[in-house]
């Protein structure tokens, strides 16, 4: 057998295998031939990462190994190794906040369940444009000693345009807002005219129409005002926008009906402007119906006075209701059919058919309206 330490020129994979007899060739030889591919194809695949790729000692801090995006993104020679320090390479580390799991003993393991350090961007100055990087450091610990890993990853396209993406949408959040107002203005110009030709009506029962378009009007232009005033552009709150339409209606109906007490009861929810506006023109109608026809001159008025009350929600497996109901005289079904033909039913029927959902009514010592309607899950009520 010859003797490998008197032959000069000896096979390395020889010596690696210590006795190179033929056998131990042909048995070791390709397994370990397929290793070494194996260590050259995996060094290959670290060194040609779009990502830069580092390994340094702990706790010396010495620079050990640079890929090929590391050498080019931070200036990494091929002969700077053991000099230099994730400090030395890092100049904004402080700044950013030093990794701390890089300046104690480590406790490391080596079993591969550490999260790392936590990321932070890191930003240079090496080119005619600011370069800012996304670094993540993992400590650990193996049986040749503990090392830090580092990987930074060139961040600097897609925060630019996730800053150009911002500044878009805060550009048109502002021009969605000035929509919404505008709208608002509006609807707003329009209740003052028609307010103006009621004020200039002698007859109150003429005047009565103008009224009701008055809160029509302001009933829609409430959910533009609630949505121009909301952080959130495609929702409004129910309690605050019900809340107006029901001060809008006392208000306007204060001289021809002062004696007419009116409560509100309103889930919390939050509703998006395609059902906002018909659940708000429903109970505008509902509410002035009540009003104007459930207290006539010679009602004889029971105990508590002229009652009006207005309940919202809260929903119920998939539904939610509107109930307006009042201690007046009351009406029948009949009578209701025969009046199904008026602006303000009309108008309520139509309504709870666009929500997908029906209007009842019934008389009980007062007459109560019903309006019941599905509502998305994700209108429901604020968490």
């Amino acid at each position: 057998m010859p003797d490998a330490s008197r032959d000069g020129s000896g096979s390395i994979r020889e010596l690696l295998l210590g006795m190179g007899g033929s056998s131990m060739r042909k048995s070791y030889y390709p397994e370990l031939r397929s290793k070494l591919d194996s260590l050259e194809l995996f060094r290959e695949l670290v060194d040609r990462s779009s990502d830069a790729i580092m390994l340094f000692s702990l706790p010396e801090d010495r620079l050990i190994f640079a890929n090929l995006a590391a050498r080019e993104a931070f200036g990494i020679g091929e002969d700077d190794k053991g000099g230099q320090g994730i400090r030395d390479l890092l100049s904004a580390a402080a700044l950013a906040g030093y990794p701390s799991c890089l300046d104690g003993d480590g406790d490391g393991d080596g079993d591969g369940d550490d999260k790392g350090c936590p990321a932070f961007i890191q930003e240079t100055e090496g080119s005619p444009h600011r370069r800012r990087f996304e670094v993540l450091v993992n400590d650990v610990e193996v049986t040749a000693g503990r090392y830090a890993i580092l990987v930074a990853r060139d961040s600097t396209g897609r925060l630019e345009m996730e800053e150009r993406i911002r500044r878009n949408l805060a550009e048109k959040e502002t021009m969605l807002r000035e929509i919404h107002h505008r709208v608002k203005n509006n609807f707003q110009l329009m209740k003052s005219m028609l307010s103006l030709e009621a004020s200039a009506i002698a007859d109150e029962k003429a005047r009565l129409p103008l009224i009701d378009s008055e809160n029509r009007i302001m009933s829609m232009a409430g959910v533009h005002e609630m949505l121009y005033q909301s952080e959130d552009l495609a929702k409004i709150q129910a309690g605050a926008y019900f809340g107006e339409i029901v001060t809008n209606v006392r208000m306007n109906f204060l001289q021809l009906f002062p004696a007419v007490d009116i409560s509100l009861s309103c889930a919390e929810l939050s509703l998006p402007l395609e059902t906002a506006m018909p659940c708000g023109l429903i109970v505008n109608e509902l509410l002035s119906n009540c009003i104007k026809h459930a207290f006539p001159e010679d009602f004889t008025e029971r105990e508590g006075g002229k009652r009006v009350s207005v309940l919202i929600g809260p929903p119920r497996e998939g539904r939610c209701s509107i109930v307006v109901r009042d201690n007046g005289i009351g009406v029948d079904e009949s009578g209701m059919r025969a009046n199904a033909s008026t602006v303000g039913l009309m108008l309520v029927n139509a309504l709870a058919s666009q929500l997908g959902g029906e209007a009842s009514w019934r008389s009980d010592g007062g007459t109560e309206a019903l309006v019941s309607f599905p509502l998305a899950d994700e209108a429901g009520a604020e968490p």
